[in-house]
Formats: structure tokens, sequence, C-alpha cells
């Protein structure tokens, strides 16, 4: 299960209880003109953010995953890894 505002996320796995938090690339980019021409601002500035994510997740007894997942909103498809190097399907369906 996702938590958007939090960056939150939370996993079952065979009964155990992962929770974790996950992080996405985000950023600002600027860009400076020479003189404006006709219309065109001077200056601008654009907000970019991705929908590709990692996690970090942790059970309570310690046990830890390592996630890649794409999301929109409380959707989310990816894959979970173990330090084993077992692999999960994660999918998260808004619920």
């Amino acid at each position: 299960m996702l938590f958007p505002g939090k960056q939150l996320i939370e996993a079952m796995v065979d009964g155990q209880l992962y929770k974790g938090f996950y992080i996405f690339a985000s950023g600002e980019a600027y860009s400076e003109t020479f003189g404006g021409w006709r219309s065109f601002p001077r200056d601008t500035q654009t907000t970019y953010s991705s929908n590709s994510a990692r996690a970090q997740l942790v059970s309570d007894k310690g046990q830890r995953l390592s996630c890649e997942f794409l999301f929109e909103s409380r959707r989310a498809i990816g894959e979970c890894r173990s330090p084993a190097g077992v692999v999960f399907q994660l999918i998260a369906d808004g619920n």
C-alpha cells in the first residue's frame, strides 16, 4: 500500500509486514535567454518529477527488501528484492 502524501509504503510478504519509505526524482530547471524577443519571456522555470521510485522496506524482524516501481497516485507496479536475491512482484491497486 502506498501513502503518497508521506511517501511511505507497506507490503505484506508471506504473512510478514514490511514498512518503509520511497523516493522519486524531482527538481527544477532554469534557463535564461539573452534579451527577450517579442512576447517570449527572458527566463523560464520548469518543475519536473518522475513516477519511477525506489524504496527500502524493513520487517519487524529486521528483514529487508529493496524495491523499484512505477507509481501513479496510490497504484504501483514493480519488483522487490531480498538480500538473498529472492524477487517479489510489487502490485498496489490503490485500495
